[in-house]
């Protein structure tokens, strides 16, 4: 009894120490609500705007999203966009410092999306320098768009080429006793070979090879227009790493000076725009400028673009701010379907694909729309398997040349554990059945060759149903949908080769097409799906705070997590990209 009443007196101190740990939590976030919606943002006079990207950038961030502790909360790849525009015609800003030192890895698609409207922003003729103590690729990639690039004079310039690093399960799971059976179509279809190989299949290494060559060749295009060095020089610098170090980096052009630090940096800033001391320098982050009041049209016309972010898995449930569920995307769709004051739906697609039948879903929501007005698709860093499956039948879809999408295959996984719970745990089941088939698919036993065969053709109507689809929606053969379907992973670039995209461009170059396809010219934005209200926001950001923190104590093995995350916790059919492929 003794015993009985601890454990009670400790579960109790535990759950009180919860609530008051969640209770500091609510309050330090309505603080940090409280501090961002207080006083007006003020842009000085002779001001530069900093782009730090000290932060993961996705499509979209909620506007007045509740800062995580010790940041700033994140601004998305729209809103960035946006007030880099905004900053181009803006008499106060006197031009753009890329501080990207403490940058995080982004991808290629939104870094590419970046630099072309840091590219616009040139055109006003106003500086955008870069600075960062070291370079990794895709950083130098932005960097390279600025009128002059610094480094640190100890710092390193990563330019080597691009390399697919992809984690492999299966002897791990070996090791525990379970046994992931594989049921696929698509001898492309990869997102499996973690849990069945040990390296990567011929086949994979072939897809792998061809988007990393596109990826590699668009980056060139852009580094090389912009730093005046031919691709071949490019090559041979990347193959014999020769502008690792600072003063090689600047003799082979790679960068224009070599500084001692950030300090150097800002001081050279101040005389740029003649400021008289470096206290006078006015420096105003790019998340910061974004909050900054923008004039009121006069005269703003009532017709709107719907602009539909779909970012992240495509899963079963509802769905939420990181993922696209049965919910939130298709309730979006049919509230611009239905909004007369809509005359056009963009659908900004950023997903790996999931679930088949969330996809159709959505699929059919965007069918349904089409009834009524133009619906423009605009891929992000990867729209592949159920991201394409929602996206086929669109009038036009739009990729950057760096999109990763296709992937046109199906797979199911289902798990035998019998191993890891017999001989690992020394647990085992029995069971009782009305009939002959009553337990089918358990997963604490191997499939049978009748399950198999169901499974089996399952997956192979889903495949057939996939390629239909996208031969009807992108006005191709069903067999050569099926010659570059079978799973096969390709580049934006390639994707528009093959019809699957329509026109390489952004996310603005599909709201100009959608535009013109309703035929509107003056018009404003309606960005969907709607916000959270702030305590929906805290919850959400409660519930991925243990995922947060992961990914920064993992730092780039954080893949790894996601990877065993990843693992399917019932018999599942999905179409979905390879699960893990770290580029670097």
């Amino acid at each position: 009894m003794k015993q009985f009443f601890k454990l009670v007196l400790a579960n109790l101190v535990a759950g009180v120490l919860l609530l008051f740990i969640f209770f500091i939590f609510l309050i330090g976030a309505i603080a940090g609500m409280a501090a961002m919606g207080s006083g007006e943002v003020t842009v000085k006079d002779n001001s530069i705007l900093q782009i730090n990207l000290d932060y993961q950038m996705p499509d979209r961030a909620m506007q007045g999203a509740i800062p995580s502790f010790g940041g700033t909360g994140t601004l998305g790849l729209n809103a960035a966009m946006d007030a880099i525009r905004r900053a181009k015609t803006d008499d106060r800003i006197r031009g753009i410092f890329l501080n990207l030192s403490n940058a995080n890895p982004t991808s290629l698609a939104t870094l590419q999306e970046l630099r072309q409207t840091i590219e616009e922003f040139r055109e006003s003729g106003k500086f955008v320098w870069a600075y960062s103590n070291s370079y990794s690729q895709g950083m130098f990639y932005l960097a390279s768009v600025a009128d002059r690039v610094y480094i640190h004079r100890e710092g390193i310039l990563d330019f080597r080429g691009l390399s697919s690093q992809i984690f492999f399960l299966k002897g791990t799971l070996e090791k525990l006793g379970v046994d992931m059976q594989i049921v696929r179509y698509g001898e492309f279809k990869s997102a499996v070979e973690p849990f069945m190989a040990d390296r990567m299949s011929p086949e994979n290494r072939i897809q792998t090879q061809q988007y990393l060559n596109c990826l590699w060749n668009s980056m060139l295009a852009d580094i090389s227009r912009d730093r005046d060095i031919s691709k071949d020089e490019l090559n041979r610098i990347a193959d014999g790493v020769l502008a690792m170090f600072p003063n090689d980096a600047k003799k082979l052009n790679m960068v224009d000076g070599v500084l001692s630090g950030p300090g150097e940096m800002l001081r050279m800033l101040a005389d740029k725009v003649e400021a008289c001391c470096l206290d006078a320098l006015e420096l105003i982050e790019l998340r910061r400028y974004a909050r900054a009041p923008v004039a009121r049209e006069r005269g703003r016309s009532r017709d709107r673009i719907a602009v539909i972010y779909a970012q992240g898995e495509i899963v079963n449930g509802r769905g939420g701010s990181t993922n696209i569920g049965t919910v939130n995307i298709p309730r979006a769709i049919r509230s611009a379907a239905n909004n007369d004051r809509v005359k056009a739906i963009v659908l900004r697609v950023n997903s790996p694909g999931g679930s088949v039948i969330t996809s159709e879903i959505i699929r059919q929501e965007i069918l349904a729309a089409m009834e009524k007005k133009p619906v423009v698709v605009s891929f992000g860093s990867i729209a592949a398997s159920g991201g394409y499956w929602i996206s086929a039948d669109a009038n036009v879809i739009f990729a950057q040349p760096t999109t990763i999408t296709g992937s046109i295959g199906v797979f199911g996984v289902i798990p035998n554990t019998q191993k890891l719970f017999n001989e690992k745990l020394g647990v085992t089941f029995d069971h009782v059945s009305t009939n002959q088939h009553s337990d089918f698919l358990n997963l604490t036993r191997p499939m049978t060759s009748f399950e198999r065969q169901k499974m089996q053709r399952f997956v192979d109507n889903a495949y057939y149903t996939f390629i239909e689809q996208v031969a009807a929606g992108r006005n191709l053969t069903r067999s050569h949908v099926d010659s570059i379907g079978q799973g096969r992973v390709w580049s934006g670039i390639d994707a528009k080769n093959l019809g699957l995209v329509d026109e390489i461009g952004g996310l603005q170059d599909a709201i100009a097409r959608a535009a013109e396809l309703a035929e509107i010219e003056n018009f404003r934005i309606l960005t969907l799906p709607r916000e959270k209200d702030p305590f929906e926001q805290l919850m959400e950001m409660l519930g991925n705070a243990r995922t947060r923190m992961i990914r920064s104590e993992m730092g780039r093995w954080f893949p790894i997590y996601e990877l065993v995350r990843s693992l399917p916790q019932e018999a599942s059919v999905v179409a979905r990209k390879p699960y893990v492929s770290t580029i670097q």
